[in-house]
């Protein structure tokens, strides 16, 4: 891991952009699974920008931060509100020692932060927006499944794609102790049985991490949403999903608001509920490998009962547009 920037480092980066600039302060706001990021606030001119730093050496090699350098270049050049821009792009190590990438900064705090305030009708409000924004990123096509990350594979179809991945992900999660093997081979045959269902030619590019602590709000209205580096063409059930599964299962009919306003905007495929039932399963066992793989187990009970929801069939009765 590479030592934390120093002031006079992230000074000199803010200069190649705003050659007269002065850093006021900085502070870190999260340590990522790649990226630590900080809001810088520079004077001349008075602006607040944000920092992202790759301090994973392995993540640096697969390009991540380029990555999400280009989903957030695809999107602002489809003028897709609620989107931060990218102020400078740097992996040379020229002048610091670390690959960086400056932002514009969203005036915004994670929606986590306030969910347990917000009154109904703000957050019908905000629910809206985001299916706006989330329709905004489906619009975008590709021909295949690709992580647009370094030495990772493409796949022409989501069969293929699942099962090129579905091996590790049950051998990682049944190597956990406290994992119920049961329900692992249980989504695995499941997961076997059903994803030749979906046999989509044709994918969109999913945020994939629409989570509460990726969606910013301010005064209780939707400003926007960050954080890119799990960006990836998919089904786009995947992003409806995972606002499910990462906080809507809290609030049924504000999940059923978001399939009602999605429906609006996409034509949707006859078979949309057991396709949402099948990607849920998918990104069920997803979550529960990364669980173990990095041994963050606070959200896998969560997990856990995501998936049991799935095989039990209680998850399809939450969907209702």
């Amino acid at each position: 891991m590479i030592q934390k920037p120093k002031l006079v480092q992230i000074q000199k980066v803010v200069k190649n952009v705003f050659p007269k600039a002065k850093v006021i302060n900085f502070k870190r706001t999260s340590l990522g699974n790649i990226n630590w990021v900080y809001v810088v606030k520079v004077a001349n001119p008075s602006k607040k920008i944000i920092l992202k730093v790759v301090y994973r050496k392995d993540r640096e090699e697969q390009e991540i931060l380029a990555k999400e350098n280009k989903i957030i270049g695809i999107l602002n050049d489809k003028k897709i509100e609620g989107i931060p821009k990218v102020i400078d792009f740097n992996h040379s190590k020229k002048d610091v020692p670390w690959v960086y990438m400056i932002e514009s900064y969203l005036d915004g705090y994670p929606i986590i932060e306030r969910q347990a305030s917000i009154k109904g009708r703000d957050f019908k409000g905000i629910i809206k927006k985001l299916a706006k924004i989330i329709t905004g990123f489906h619009k975008i096509r590709y021909k295949k499944i690709t992580e647009f990350e370094k030495l990772r594979p493409e796949f022409t179809s989501f069969p293929v794609y699942l099962e090129a991945y579905l091996e590790k992900y049950c051998l990682i999660c049944n190597a956990y102790s406290k994992m119920p093997k049961q329900l692992i081979q249980d989504a695995n045959e499941f997961l076997l049985r059903e994803s030749p269902k979906i046999k989509d030619k044709q994918f969109v590019l999913n945020h994939c991490d629409a989570s509460s602590h990726n969606i910013l709000i301010k005064g209780n209205k939707f400003v926007g949403l960050v954080d890119f580096e799990a960006a990836q063409t998919m089904t786009p059930e995947f992003d409806l999903v995972t606002c499910y599964h990462e906080f809507l299962w809290r609030y049924p009919k504000l999940w059923q608001l978001l399939l009602k306003e999605y429906v609006k905007y996409n034509k949707i495929p006859k078979d949309f509920k057991e396709r949402l039932n099948i990607v849920m399963g998918y990104r069920s066992l997803r979550y529960l490998y990364i669980a173990v793989k990095n041994k963050i187990f606070q959200y896998m009970e969560g997990d856990i009962q995501r998936m049991k929801e799935v095989l039990d069939g209680s998850f399809l009765k939450t969907i209702k547009f």
